[in-house]
């Protein structure tokens, strides 16, 4: 699990600029209240540079700094936690 704050992803204790998932991984998103929304994948790469993501090279998802939100591409809606989990 990686979380994404102040421009650094971070994960186990350790901050990295990019992200790399090489195994399946399945990406959500859920609500401040913690409702998710749908499961998208799984994908055989996913790519996390920045605050922008991306799903066997294609553009996924991106991190809005100014409303501190995450837009999700494929559905154009907004969410403030993205998830990425095993399949």
């Amino acid at each position: 699990m990686a979380a994404y704050r102040n421009h650094f992803w971070e994960t186990q204790g350790r901050h990295f600029t990019r992200y790399d998932c090489k195994e399946p991984v399945r990406i959500s998103f859920e609500n401040a209240t913690g409702e998710p929304s749908e499961w998208f994948g799984p994908f055989a790469y996913v790519s996390c540079v920045d605050g922008v993501v991306y799903a066997e090279e294609q553009l996924f998802a991106k991190f809005q700094e100014e409303s501190v939100i995450w837009h999700c591409y494929p559905t154009d809606t907004y969410w403030p936690i993205l998830v990425l989990s095993p399949p």
